[in-house]
């Protein structure tokens, strides 16, 4: 269930910041927020839930993409929770500082990987020269939103679950 409220979550602000830079006429570099939640599920769920809710995440971002290979941001998205989960386990990244850091780097991984898996299995891919020069710009722009991201997150999950979260982040 907790899974599944992140997941929510996940849709709501991916749907929301895609309408808000839609509207704003600044599509060149939206940003992605949903390594956030990678991170909060790898800190707070069993292994098993959170990847299934990161592929559920997943699968949604390629149902808001549109056009290009389904699975491509599922299976990235997958990639980078192992990674990341290796990381923060044996880190012990915790604090507000190793928490974005570990978001910021799947970020940076997870648009390398897609650019990789997009040229490799979508024949139809013209975007990598996009996607290259939108690599620094998009983690730029996610900086200031993952704070926030996760406080709100880490809110709705005390409200509705009482489990104090491992994520030592107040915002």
């Amino acid at each position: 269930m907790r899974g599944f409220i992140l997941w929510l979550i996940a849709y709501v602000f991916t749907g929301l910041i895609g309408s808000l830079t839609h509207q704003l006429g600044a599509t060149s570099f939206v940003p992605d927020v949903t390594l956030a939640f990678v991170v909060y599920a790898i800190l707070n769920l069993r292994p098993l839930p959170a990847a299934l809710t990161v592929a559920a995440i997943g699968l949604m971002e390629d149902g808001f993409a549109g056009g290009g290979v389904i699975g491509l941001h599922t299976e990235t998205l997958l990639l980078v929770f192992l990674l990341l989960q290796t990381f923060l386990k044996r880190w012990r990244a915790t604090t507000s500082f190793g928490v974005i850091l570990a978001a910021e780097v799947g970020l940076f991984v997870h648009d390398l990987v897609y650019l990789i898996l997009a040229l490799l299995f979508d024949s139809e891919f013209r975007g990598a020269a996009l996607v290259i020069q939108a690599v620094i710009p998009r983690m730029i722009i996610t900086l200031p939103l993952i704070p926030a991201v996760l406080a709100i997150v880490r809110r709705v999950d005390r409200r509705f679950f009482r489990p104090e979260p491992r994520l030592f982040f107040d915002g």
